[in-house]
């Protein structure tokens, strides 16, 4: 069935987020299953705010399938839901993700928008004690590639995704899916899904 573009359908997931500098994703063996009967939805959002004339799209996807065979991967995308960002400030939010699992992550593609100026992901280990996954200063829009991180996570830690943005218009920025809205997300890959 139909359903408006903006928000994904109740319960899909992610199976690749793409953004300016990410590139194809491949998995060590392995890779994501599909249950019988399932289906893919293709969402692309575009964006030519310089309004370009004659501008060709040459998006695609492959997917390559065979037995499942190997380690099952899905992916999650920790981070703050709601947020604003006032007019003329530098705002932070950090959304947390408790881990009720042993978890092991493959890798992540940090994201946000235009008004991003860091982002940070921390483990929490379950004794107090952080390491740093992710630090990115100095932020770029046209560069958001896949980063390997491969740590482990186990029950009783969890994951700090905090970002910083910039925010020198007259208007409030909210989370949204717009470029000129603002998102705080790591599209990683963990097993098990």
């Amino acid at each position: 069935g139909g359903f408006k573009c903006k928000n994904m359908p109740s319960g899909s997931q992610y199976l690749y987020a793409w953004a300016p500098g990410a590139g194809a994703i491949a998995f060590p063996e392995g890779g994501m299953r599909m249950k019988p009967k399932g289906r893919y939805i293709l969402q692309l959002h575009y964006n030519n705010g310089a309004g370009i004339k004659g501008v060709k799209d040459s998006s695609g996807v492959r997917l390559f399938h065979g037995p499942t065979t190997g380690t099952e991967y899905g992916m999650v995308a920790p981070g703050p839901l709601l947020f604003t960002i006032p007019p003329h400030s530098t705002t932070s939010s950090t959304g947390q993700c408790a881990v009720t699992e042993k978890v092991t992550i493959l890798a992540g593609m940090p994201h946000m928008h235009e008004h991003g100026t860091a982002f940070r992901q921390e483990i929490v280990r379950a004794d107090g004690s952080r390491e740093t996954l992710v630090d990115l200063t100095g932020w770029s829009f046209e560069m958001q590639p896949f980063y390997s991180h491969p740590a482990t996570l186990l029950p009783g830690d969890r994951l700090d995704t905090t970002c910083t943005w910039r925010n020198d218009s007259d208007d409030v920025v909210s989370v949204g899916t717009g470029t000129e809205d603002e998102m705080c997300f790591n599209f990683m890959y963990v097993t098990p899904p």
